[in-house]
């Protein structure tokens, strides 16, 4: 069975060890109404049992774009749901932020996320792609986490 919409692997980050990838797969192929997190080991040729469920979404809440935090906790858009799901180590929900404090514009269909380092905020693109186009924006929400950073390649 095919998925609802062409998607496949959607975000995709490493982990703050370096030692894995992480993926959002935004629609289960199988199960639309889900969406989920897995780990792949950063080798050069995994193998897929090595591929680690992490997180599972139900509800349509799908599942968008991650990042880490400083401490290792994954903070995962949700489209659907417009939130931001704070996930802990062990894949577990730890949190949902609904929105950012006090703003005009709601979180409207999340997507795209960075850590502002200065000021331990989330900066998150809203695409209101089903929304109202007025919400089109970066929104920012403090979150008391710099942020892990990305890895620095390594040049020859």
């Amino acid at each position: 069975m095919d998925a609802p919409l062409p998607f496949g692997a959607n975000g995709i980050r490493v982990s703050p060890d370096r030692d894995f990838v992480y993926v959002v797969v935004t629609f289960d192929p199988s199960n639309a109404s889900q969406g989920h997190v897995y780990r792949i080991p950063l080798v050069n040729a995994p193998d897929p049992d090595d591929i680690e469920l992490v997180h599972t979404f139900p509800g349509f809440v799908v599942p968008d774009s991650l990042t880490f935090g400083h401490n290792g906790r994954l903070y995962v858009s949700l489209a659907g749901a417009s939130q931001i799901a704070v996930l802990g180590a062990d894949g577990n929900e730890i949190i949902s932020i609904s929105g950012p404090a006090g703003s005009a514009i709601p979180f409207d269909a999340p997507a795209t996320m960075a850590f502002d380092h200065a000021k331990k905020s989330l900066l998150i693109a809203n695409h209101a792609i089903f929304g109202d186009p007025a919400h089109f924006a970066v929104l920012r929400v403090f979150v008391a986490d710099p942020g892990n950073p990305l890895p620095t390649p390594s040049i020859p």
